[in-house]
C-alpha cells in the first residue's frame, strides 16, 4: 500500500475535521466533562456526604474541599467507577499530610472533577438555589456547601452517690477535636424541664452536684464547641441519692438472745401482733428505712406523692411478701457473693430455696398471674433483656429491676424513666453494652422529618402520640423478633408477620386506639401531621421490605430515607443524600424533597430522567408510595 504524505494545509484540515487516522482517537483524549449538581451535606459531627450527577464515560472522580466558597480547593480524595457519585468526607479517611481534621459545626465547600485515561476534567461550579421559604423569606442555598452537625452526646454518662449529699457525673472525652468544654443539665422529673446548672463551661469531664437525699434527679451533658454550638444533650441518666446506712444492721445471724431482736419486738407491751414494736409491720421497716437507721428511705416511694407502687398494706400484700426481715443480711458464700441479698424472702422452685433472681417477681407476676400485664414469666425468660442485661449491682439477681423500682416510682408502671427514655437510657451512647445506640438515630436529623415522633420534644410539637412501646414490648422482645403487634402490643403478641404488615398497622389511615394498646402502651395518633397511607399502594416497589429504603428509628435524610443501601445488583453504597426544603403550598406548610441521589442507589446513575432533571427538584411530587412510580 502506498503512503501518502500531506502537507501542511492538509494536515491542518486532518487536525480539525477529526480524518487523519490517529486523530479520530483523539475525541477521546478530551477530558470528561464536569460533573453537576453537587450537593453536600453534614451526617454528623465529624462527616459530610458528598453526591453528584454522574458523568458518561468517567473512570472516576476527585474530590476537593475548601474552607470557603471562593478559595483554594484542594483534592481529599477519589472514588473509582463512573457510578461512584458517593463520597463521605471523614478524618478516618486522612493520609496525607496536612490536611486538617473536621470540626463540629464547621461548613466546608466542595467541587467535583470526572477523570479517565486521558486526564480530568475541570472542577463542577458550586451550586446554588435560591427559593421563598413558608415565612416569605427568600433563601440562598449553596448545595455544594456542607455543615457538620454540633457535637454528638458525650458517651458512658455515670453518676456515682458519695452518700453526703453530693453525686458525681463522669463521662467520656469528646471524640471532635474542637470541642472545648460541656454543659451539665437536671431536671426532677424524666422528661421534665432541665436547667443547667454550671455557671461557666465545665473543661474537665466530671462534675458534682450538691443534692438532696431521696430525691429523684436526671442529669444530661452537651457538648460546646468553638463555634459555641451546643451538641446533642445526652440521653437521661437517674439517680436517687441515698444517706450512709446506721453502723447497726439488725438483720444479722440472729441467736436465741439476740440483742437485735429489740430493734423490732418488745416482749411486754408491743403495740401490734408478732410482738412488733409498732401497729402494722410497715411502720415497723419505717423506724430505720426512713434514712435514718439503712441508706434505703422505702418510706418515701411509698408514702411519697409517687403515681406507682406496690400496694403494700392492700389484699394481704405486706414488706414480708417480699423480705424475710431474719435473713442475715451479710452473710457470703465462698466466692464471697451475699447469700441473702436484700433479705429477700425465698422461693420454692421444684422443692428448692432460691433467694435471688427472677423468681422473686414471678411468684407474682409469673404463670397465671391476673395483675396487670399478666405473665410476665413466660416471654421475658427468653427474651433478649433478660438474657443479655447485666445483673443489678445490689446482687439480687432481678433482672427487673434494672428498668422498674420495686418499692415505689417518680413514673406510671413503677418505671425509673418516663415514655421513650426509659429505654433510650440503655440505648445509648451512655450505656457501653451491646445494646444498639438507637437514641443515635432518632437524633441523627435536624427535624422530626427524619424520624418517628417518638421523643418527647416531637410529640410536643406535633401533638403526635407515639412511642417506643408502641412497636416493641421490652418483655418479649428477641434477637429475631423485635417488635411486637402494634394493635396488642402485650407481652404475648410477637410480631411474626411481615416486615411491610406491620408498617401497615399505622400506615393504612387507621391507628391503633387506646383501647386495643392498653395497658401496654398508648394509642397512636398522627397529631397534626398527614399520615401517608400506603396501604392500596401498588408499583414496582411493594415487593420490597420497607426498610430497603428507610430505617424505622431515624435518619439523616427526611422520611428516614436511609444513607447506606445495598442495590439490587448487590453494591454497597454510603452517603446517599437528600435535600429538603419547605415553602408554602396554597397556604400550608409543604416540604420538597429532591431524593435523586438515594434513587440512584438503585436505578442507576446513568438513568436519563433521573439525570436529565434540574436540581433540586421535587421528587415527591410524581413519586410516591400513593401516587405515581
Amino acid at each position: 500500500m502506498k503512503s501518502k504524505r500531506l502537507g501542511l494545509t492538509g494536515l491542518l484540515i486532518a487536525v480539525v475535521t477529526g480524518s487523519f487516522g490517529f486523530f479520530t482517537v483523539s475525541s477521546a483524549w478530551a477530558a470528561p466533562s464536569a460533573p453537576g449538581y453537587v450537593y453536600a451535606k453534614g451526617i454528623s459531627s465529624s462527616e459530610i456526604g458528598i453526591n453528584w450527577k454522574y458523568v458518561s464515560g468517567a473512570q472516576g472522580y476527585y474530590i476537593y474541599r475548601s474552607t470557603t466558597e471562593t478559595g483554594a480547593y484542594e483534592k481529599i480524595g477519589q472514588t473509582t467507577g463512573a457510578d461512584a457519585t458517593y463520597y463521605v468526607d471523614k478524618d478516618a479517611d486522612y493520609n496525607t499530610p496536612g490536611i486538617q481534621p473536621i470540626g463540629a459545626s464547621t461548613e466546608y465547600f466542595y467541587k467535583v472533577a470526572a477523570y479517565d485515561g486521558t486526564g480530568q476534567s475541570a472542577l463542577s461550579g458550586v451550586q446554588v438555589f435560591t427559593y421563598t421559604n413558608q415565612n416569605g423569606q427568600s433563601i440562598r442555598e449553596v448545595l455544594s456547601r456542607g455543615k457538620t452537625l454540633p457535637a454528638r452526646p458525650p458517651g458512658g454518662v455515670t453518676i456515682t452517690d458519695n452518700h453526703d449529699g453530693t453525686v458525681k457525673i463522669s463521662w467520656n472525652a469528646s471524640a471532635e477535636p474542637n470541642v472545648r468544654g460541656y454543659n451539665i443539665y437536671r431536671t426532677d422529673s424524666s422528661g421534665g424541664t432541665f436547667v443547667k446548672l454550671n455557671s461557666g463551661l465545665v473543661t474537665v469531664t466530671d462534675y458534682t452536684d450538691n443534692v438532696s437525699f431521696f430525691r429523684d434527679y436526671y442529669y444530661t451533658v452537651a457538648a460546646i464547641d468553638d463555634k459555641d454550638q451546643e451538641g446533642i444533650r445526652s440521653a437521661e441518666i437517674w439517680i436517687k441519692p441515698q444517706a450512709n446506712p446506721a453502723a447497726n444492721v439488725p438483720h444479722v445471724k440472729f441467736q436465741q438472745d439476740a440483742k437485735e431482736c429489740a430493734y423490732c419486738h418488745d416482749s411486754h407491751s408491743a403495740s401490734g401482733q408478732d410482738l412488733l414494736t409498732k401497729v402494722s409491720e410497715a411502720e415497723v421497716c419505717f423506724v430505720c428505712h426512713d434514712g435514718t437507721g439503712s441508706k434505703n428511705a422505702i418510706n418515701q416511694e411509698f408514702n411519697g406523692n409517687y403515681p406507682s407502687k406496690h400496694p403494700v398494706g392492700q389484699n394481704g400484700l405486706s414488706c414480708a411478701s417480699c423480705h424475710d426481715a431474719h435473713l442475715d443480711s451479710k452473710a457470703v458464700d465462698l466466692s464471697g457473693n451475699r447469700l441473702y441479698p436484700a433479705v429477700l424472702r425465698p422461693v420454692s422452685i421444684n422443692g428448692n430455696m432460691v433467694y435471688k433472681g427472677n423468681e422473686q417477681c414471678y411468684k407474682c407476676h409469673g404463670t397465671g398471674s391476673t395483675l396487670k400485664g399478666g405473665d410476665h414469666k413466660a416471654p421475658f425468660e427468653f427474651s433478649v433483656h433478660n438474657l443479655n442485661m447485666a445483673n443489678p449491682p445490689s446482687g439480687t439477681e432481678i433482672k427487673c429491676i434494672s428498668c422498674h423500682e420495686p418499692h415505689g416510682a417518680a413514673n406510671a408502671n413503677l418505671k425509673n424513666y418516663r415514655d421513650e427514655n426509659f429505654c433510650l437510657a440503655c440505648h445509648s451512647s451512655n450505656q457501653a453494652s451491646a445494646a444498639p445506640d438507637i437514641y443515635k438515630k432518632f437524633t441523627a436529623g435536624n427535624d422530626s422529618y427524619t424520624r418517628h415522633d417518638v421523643l418527647g420534644t416531637d410529640r410536643q410539637k406535633s401533638g403526635a402520640s407515639l412511642g417506643c412501646v408502641n412497636c416493641h414490648n421490652p418483655h418479649n422482645v428477641t434477637a429475631d423478633r423485635k417488635v411486637t403487634d402494634p394493635d396488642n402490643p402485650s407481652p404475648s403478641s410477637l410480631w411474626t408477620g411481615s416486615r411491610n404488615d406491620f408498617c401497615l398497622k399505622c400506615h393504612d389511615g387507621t391507628f391503633p386506639t387506646d383501647t386495643q394498646t392498653q395497658p401496654y402502651a398508648p394509642g397512636v395518633g398522627s397529631g397534626t401531621r398527614t399520615l401517608i397511607n400506603i396501604k392500596n399502594y401498588s408499583n414496582n416497589h411493594s415487593r420490597f421490605d420497607c426498610v430497603v429504603c428507610h430505617d424505622p428509628h431515624g435518619s439523616i435524610n427526611s422520611y428516614s430515607l436511609k444513607t447506606e443501601t445495598t442495590s439490587n445488583t448487590g453494591v454497597n453504597k454510603v452517603g446517599l443524600l437528600t435535600y429538603s426544603w419547605t415553602y408554602q403550598n396554597n397556604g400550608q406548610p409543604a416540604l420538597g424533597v429532591d431524593a435523586r441521589f438515594f434513587c440512584k442507589s438503585c436505578h442507576g446513575p446513568s438513568n436519563g430522567h433521573i439525570n436529565s432533571q434540574s436540581f433540586p427538584t421535587n421528587c415527591f411530587r410524581c413519586h410516591r408510595h400513593d401516587g405515581k412510580f
